[in-house]
């Protein structure tokens, strides 16, 4: 079977989609053939896949379990660039969860390993992800050249998701470190809204207008905030999903 033909292909790009019913039922599907085929590259890879599908819907403790008996089969197998792989997704998870800092920890040896295998596939992505990461915990310092650095590598490397988490995260990062820069602040969000419209990219797309929400919330445009808000609701709701459907909805209500 050619490598583009591997179900758990199809399965992340359906779960990108916020097809998550079909995207698992894909990535399982391939769980079984690699389980046949008895190959820890192939076995590991399959791990790897549904994790990132389970990332994509917010499955953050699913995701963790398949990036740990990834990360066993890959050792095993020595297999580095999946170990490399594997750990910006186990550190989506984490984040996920509400611990940024093991986050970081697992993303900051991801990119490290990326200098040492000389490799810049997903890296933007991660350089992304470790941005949201400090963001959450507080640490501003280094926060525009990561994005910035995120957002040059991301079109360096045509990975247009990436670009728009960078771009995300860039707006959440200027309204707390420069809070006056709020045009710089909107076109970089809007950027991001617009690359996931073009890429039909619903769950992050839904992530991005929860991030809106909040800002124009901080930027007293409280009924535009209203209607970003509850789009994303809504989005959340139909694709079912769970955790960031709640979390949504508890800015919605605002406060108890």
């Amino acid at each position: 079977m050619a490598a583009g033909a591997w179900p758990w292909r199809v399965g992340v790009a359906l779960a990108a989609l916020g097809d998550f019913e079909r995207a698992l039922a894909y990535a399982n599907h391939g769980l079984e053939l690699a389980d046949k085929l008895a190959n820890p590259f192939v076995l590991a890879a399959a791990y790897n896949y549904r994790a990132v599908a389970y990332c994509h819907q917010g499955a953050g403790p699913q995701a963790i379990q398949d990036c740990d008996d990834a990360r066993r089969v890959a050792e095993r197998a020595g297999d580095r660039f999946r170990l490399y792989l594997v750990r910006f997704y186990e550190g989506q998870a984490y984040a996920m969860i509400g611990d940024p800092g093991r986050a970081r920890e697992l993303l900051e040896q991801s990119i490290g390993l990326a200098k040492q295998l000389g490799t810049t596939t997903l890296l933007a992505w991660g350089q992304g992800l470790l941005a949201t990461c400090l963001l959450s915990l507080g640490e501003h310092a280094a926060l525009l050249p990561l994005c910035e650095e995120a957002i040059r590598l991301a079109a360096e490397t045509h990975d247009r998701l990436a670009s728009a988490l960078a771009h995300r995260t860039l707006a959440e990062t200027l309204a707390v470190v420069a809070p006056s820069e709020v045009d710089r602040a909107e076109h970089a969000v809007l950027d991001a809204i617009q690359i996931q419209r073009e890429l039909g990219s619903r769950p992050e797309l839904a992530r991005s207008y929860v991030v809106y929400a909040r800002l124009l919330t901080q930027w007293d445009r409280l009924e535009e905030a209203a209607k970003y808000r509850s789009e994303a609701v809504s989005m959340f709701r139909s694709m079912q999903m769970a955790r960031d459907l709640a979390a949504a909805e508890h800015e919605e209500s605002g406060p108890a």
